[in-house]
């Protein structure tokens, strides 16, 4: 990208209090990826007549409402629409690079945080995603993954995780994390498969200042792909693994 380019993003938002309690809102926001920035998953062709391109802009769209069912227990939930009208795509001469695609994500999410009981906390939320690269170049193997789903991104993903005070000193929690399966490549040809992992964590206040912690990742000792790159390999998730850590506080 050329050093001397420069470029703005901007947020904005609205609340509204429609009961003491519960609150909703909208929110309109961009962003922008500049060239390069994939350049190490072997995307980007930067040869001297691309690297200066612009950045990629992206404009989300979102409206939710957030509800305080208890006194310390919150319920959240939004749709939202983002969407990428100058996404990067190959010309007719297969290298030369320009800002005439088309990409869109469109969802909603659900979320819920807090204390149900004072000894019992829950975190958890679910999120559903529609993908779809809209339009991808003029070159016909291009054109030919038009309305595919993007690489990389589930369709569905799930969190829950749960702690209790099983007295005023000691503390245990668990939970699980879901990923639907994805797409590794735009032709949509290549799938990983969906997996769920489950954490677990205990620990014990030694005094007001210490306590003692140990947190197990990958309970059931899964072996799952947590990422892809398009063109060339994935990587492998960590196994089981364990970590106590001693923890001051002041």
């Amino acid at each position: 990208m050329d050093s001397g380019a420069a470029f703005w993003n901007y947020q904005a938002g609205l609340v509204y209090k429609i009961q003491p309690n519960a609150s909703v809102y909208i929110a309109h926001g961009t962003s922008s990826t500049p060239s390069g920035t994939s350049n190490g998953d072997g995307t980007e062709n930067l040869s001297a007549a691309n690297m200066n391109l612009d950045p990629e802009r992206v404009k989300n769209n979102e409206i939710g409402l957030k509800w305080d069912v208890l006194s310390n227990l919150s319920l959240t939930t939004a749709i939202f629409h983002t969407k990428k009208d100058n996404a990067r795509v190959t010309l007719a001469d297969g290298t030369t690079l320009a800002l005439d695609g088309e990409q869109k994500v469109k969802g909603f999410e659900i979320g819920f945080a807090g204390a149900v009981t004072p000894s019992w906390q829950v975190f958890g939320g679910y999120t559903h995603l529609d993908s779809e690269l809209v339009g991808n170049g003029p070159r016909a193997v291009d054109r030919a993954n038009n309305g595919n789903e993007f690489p990389g991104i589930a369709k569905k993903s799930a969190t829950l995780w749960t702690t209790y005070n099983v007295t005023n000193k000691w503390t245990v929690g668990g939970g699980a994390n879901y990923m639907d399966e994805v797409y590794a490549n735009v032709a949509n040809t290549i799938v990983l498969p969906s997996y769920t992992r489950f954490d677990a964590m205990s620990s014990y206040k030694i005094d007001k200042n210490l306590s003692l912690q140990l947190n197990v990742l990958n309970l059931t000792d899964k072996r799952y792909i947590d990422k892809s790159f398009t063109t060339h390999f994935a990587t492998v998730a960590a196994g089981r693994s364990a970590m106590l850590q001693l923890l001051f506080n002041y």
